[in-house]
Order: structure tokens, then C-alpha cells, then sequence
């Protein structure tokens, strides 16, 4: 187990240690939550409910209402979105609505973290509603709660009584799972396609590589001694030089004397000729031979001083791009044509799929695919590449055909790596579709935390299809409309085997 998995176990253990038979939070905090061993027939129960606006889940738990008493309300606000939050800033209202009054209360200030304290005292009997209304800077939310009694007294609310054992088993507090990465979502259905899974490879585009070679014959040295792959390059920016260095043979020093001379020479017949030809001493031809050899000469001359320094050949890059390899090392003695290292705009990338021939059927129907980098478990889809199928080979290579995507590069992928893909095809049915981040792995089977009320959860064990990555199929165990954990649930898991959770019974 990590450290950071310890550090959660601990943190859970350090909220809790007040939980277990008497957490409490005082008066002053809003609410309390105490295991009543001597609680009786006779007293009245809290009311609990679960409420989800756009913005924010309402949590709240009351006594019963009976006229002339005070009854506190334990209001715990949580923001929605990719994590739930406390609510730390903002107002709430409490309105109660009958049909002999109307009262109101206002808080615009936290007790605790996500908790606001609100109390009602009612005058009259009565049936009506309570309105919840949520006030931040950005949004305002109304949270209402039906068929509410106003009870003339408490006789009358223990008579009307109807107390229900919860059907959770685990009791998580909000102040627990504020505490870390949560969040949690309604079970719904939605069309779920056939997934072939299978394995690939990321490799350059055609036309985004190219090689740096041996202009020349020599010693290569390198005009960075730093230069290390995956350095930015530029066009024309020249990486090697290729000198003689005192070479017997394939000198580039005495190569290029050797056609200075070529040329002096070339040169003065060819200014000979020229003043012959005046005197009609030599025919036009040997004239026009004499002035050929001479440019050729001087071609060849100003092509090697193009590329020659004073240190040997210049070898430059042929584009811009990052070097994907280096494959020679300073003073190494290379032939001309020789490959010095190879340069990648590393702008596009083909991503290959290999296809098994019982999936051949399936080809004309792809056009997207989830896929993951071997080790890494972020799941990536291709049309977050501007990805698209641009062909798949007619010959089957071993037992597959490969596919290919073309995808736009960004640096979370590189040349080369081996890829998991899940590639959907054709389209089932509509199917309970869950998070794979909400699935617990325990011996073979399969379980989600099904949240039951704002503070109770129930382990579920599914039963689970197939899955494209992200996703899988539920075939049994979650009906439609309920909840379940889909970030936190291993926290959840880690609190129940250290026994770090509140028993049930506590009251706030």
C-alpha cells in the first residue's frame, strides 16, 4: 500500500474518531450526530432526505415538526461537479409553507464546512412544503420538499410515526467524503456497441521523417556535443561536420584541394581556348569543350564549398522537427550515404490497430477507437486527435489486418509505444452503462457502492459485459434511477477494512 493510500486511512481514522458511538458536532457546528443507546419507542426519529438540484446535492435531516418546538435542521450542502465539495460560501433559506403559515429562516454564513445551521419554530398545524433556497455568486438553486406535517403535538407526530431501518449497510459521512476525491451519479441506460479489443502501435506520419546522411566520406563530428534525442531542430541547422583529420584515404581536405586544382586548371584552358578560338587557331568545338569542362568543375567546386567549413562538410537538417534519433558518434569514421540521425515533425501520427480475421467483418463500420498507452491507464478516444480511419492493408499480416487512424500528435504520445484499443463496431441495445472507475475487483467478482441516502451507502455486487476503456456493460444488480459512487469508491473500500466507520443509529 502507498503512502497516499495510508495518508487517506489515516485521515479517515482522524474524522472518525468521534464517529464511531457519539460523533458529534456542537451546537454551534449546526447538527448532531450521536448513537443513543437508550433511544425508545417514544422518541421521534429524524427525517432524512437526499435532494439533487443543477448545482448542489441537499442533505438534511429534522425531527419531526410540532407546534411550539424549535426543530434544527443539519443542512449539508455539496457543490456538484467533477468532485463534490462543501459549499463554503453563499446563503441558503428555509421557507416553511402551509396552509395556516408562512416562517422563514436565513443563514449566510457556514457553521462547518458545507453545513449550515437553520431552525423552525411553528404556530399552526398543518400540511405544506419546505423550499430550500441556495445563493452563490454563480448560480441559485431551489430545493423543494413535498407533503411536510406540521404536527399539533408530539403525541399526535409519535402516533404518525413511521421509522424505517436504513437500507445501507455503510455509513459514510459527508465530512468524510469531502475529505477526498468523490463524486457519485444516477444509473442510466444507453446504447452500448460491440467492442473489439485488441493491441497496436503509435508510428510517424508518412512524410513526417526524414534522415540527415554522409554528404561525404570522414569523421563525423558533432557541432553540439549536446545534442540528445528529443531536442527541438530547425531547418537548415546544421548538426554535423565531416572532416579528413589527417585521413590517408576519403579525405574531404584533400578532396576539396584536389578540385580547386581540377578547377584552376579547367580554368586557364579554358581562358587558353578562348583567345585561340579569336584567332580562329581551334575549332568552335574544342573551344565549347574546353568551356564545359571548365563549369563543370567549378559545379562541383561550389557545391563542396557550399557544405564545406573550415572544420569539414556541413550536414544539416532537412526540416524543422524534434531528432527522434542519433545514430552516429562523435568521431566516428562514416562511408558517404551513411544514415547520422533522423528527424521527425512529430505533428501527425498513425495509430495501428491489428484486426484478427474474426473481426474482419467489422472494418467498414469503425471510425473511432478508445485506446491507452501500455502502463499508463488514461484512456484516450481518437476523435480527441481530429483522429479518422485512412485505410487498413489488404493482406493479412499473421492472424490480423492492420487498420490505421491518422491522429494529430500532442505530447502525450510518442512514436512507438504499444497501445491497448477498444474499438466499438456495431450497435447492441440500450444497456445500464456504468464508469469502470466505479467497478470494485474483489476475488473475481464484481461490486459498485450504491448510495442509498446522502450518508448510506450499499455494496452491490454486479455482474459486467463488455467495456470500451472508459465504460462497461451492467447486465444485473443496478436498476435504472439509482445512485452510485463513481470517484471515491476505493476510499470507501480502505475505510470499511479499517473499521473507520460510524456505526448506524447516530441522529443529528
Amino acid at each position: 500500500m502507498n503512502f497516499k493510500n495510508l495518508l487517506i486511512i489515516f485521515i479517515i481514522i482522524l474524522s472518525n474518531t468521534q464517529c464511531k458511538h457519539s460523533h458529534s458536532h456542537d451546537d454551534e457546528h449546526g447538527h448532531t450526530h450521536a448513537h443513543d443507546e437508550t433511544s425508545t419507542e417514544n422518541e421521534l426519529e429524524p427525517l432524512v432526505y437526499t435532494i439533487y438540484a443543477d448545482n448542489v446535492e441537499l442533505f438534511v435531516e429534522f425531527k419531526p415538526l410540532v407546534v411550539n418546538n424549535s426543530t434544527s435542521f443539519a443542512t449539508h450542502l455539496t457543490i456538484l461537479g467533477d468532485e463534490f465539495k462543501p459549499m463554503l460560501n453563499g446563503s441558503v433559506s428555509l421557507t416553511l409553507q402551509t396552509n395556516n403559515e408562512t416562517i422563514s429562516i436565513h443563514a449566510d454564513t457556514i457553521s462547518s464546512p458545507g453545513i449550515y445551521r437553520l431552525s423552525l419554530q411553528p404556530k399552526k398545524a398543518g400540511n405544506g412544503q419546505l423550499v430550500f433556497e441556495v445563493k452563490t455568486k454563480t448560480f441559485t438553486n431551489k430545493i423543494i420538499i413535498d407533503d411536510v406535517e406540521v404536527y399539533p403535538n408530539e403525541a399526535t407526530a409519535l402516533k404518525n410515526q413511521k421509522v424505517e431501518d436504513s437500507k445501507g449497510e455503510i455509513s459514510y459521512l459527508k465530512e468524510q467524503a469531502w475529505l477526498v476525491p468523490f463524486a457519485n451519479e444516477v444509473v442510466h441506460k444507453k446504447m452500448f456497441y460491440s467492442i473489439i479489443h485488441t493491441s497496436g502501435v503509435i508510428n510517424n506520419f508518412p512524410g513526417n521523417e526524414a534522415k540527415i546522411v554522409a554528404n561525404a566520406s570522414g569523421i563525423v563530428h558533432l557541432t553540439n556535443k549536446n545534442l540528445i534525442v528529443g531536442m527541438p531542430v530547425s531547418a537548415n541547422q546544421n548538426l554535423f561536420t565531416i572532416a579528413g583529420d589527417n585521413l590517408t584515404t576519403s579525405n574531404i581536405d584533400a578532396n576539396y584541394k584536389i578540385n580547386k586544382t581540377i578547377v584552376d586548371e579547367a580554368k586557364l584552358n579554358y581562358q587558353r581556348a578562348e583567345e585561340l578560338y579569336k584567332l580562329q587557331i581551334i575549332s568552335e568545338k574544342e573551344y565549347l569543350q574546353s568551356k564545359t569542362s571548365y563549369e563543370n568543375a567549378l559545379v562541383t567546386l561550389n557545391t563542396l564549398s557550399k557544405n564545406t567549413s573550415s572544420k569539414g562538410n556541413k550536414n544539416m537538417s532537412p526540416m524543422s522537427g524534434y531528432l527522434q534519433s542519433l545514430d552516429v558518434v562523435d568521431g566516428q569514421f562514416v562511408e558517404l550515404g551513411t544514415t547520422l540521425a533522423k528527424i521527425s515533425k512529430n505533428n501527425k501520427l498513425i495509430l495501428q490497430a491489428n484486426i484478427s480475421q474474426k473481426d474482419f467483418k467489422y472494418i467498414p463500420l469503425i471510425n473511432n477507437a478508445n485506446f491507452k498507452i501500455m502502463g499508463d491507464d488514461k484512456v484516450y478516444n481518437t476523435k480527441t486527435f481530429n483522429g479518422k480511419v485512412v485505410s487498413y492493408n489488404k493482406e493479412i499480416s499473421g492472424a490480423f489486418i492492420p487498420l490505421y487512424f491518422e491522429i494529430n500528435n500532442t505530447d502525450k504520445l510518442h512514436i512507438g509505444a504499444i497501445v491497448e484499443l477498444f474499438i466499438p463496431t456495431k450497435p447492441e441495445d440500450h444497456y445500464i452503462i456504468i464508469p469502470l472507475k466505479a467497478i470494485i475487483e474483489e476475488q473475481g467478482k464484481f461490486f459498485v457502492y450504491v448510495q442509498v441516502d446522502g450518508e448510506n451507502f450499499s455494496k452491490r455486487e454486479i455482474k459486467i459485459g463488455e467495456d470500451n476503456g472508459i465504460e462497461a456493460q451492467v447486465l444485473s444488480g443496478l436498476n435504472v434511477g439509482e445512485r452510485i459512487v463513481t470517484k471515491g469508491a476505493y476510499q470507501i473500500k480502505l475505510a470499511v477494512a479499517s473499521g473507520a466507520m460510524p456505526e448506524h443509529g447516530h441522529s443529528h
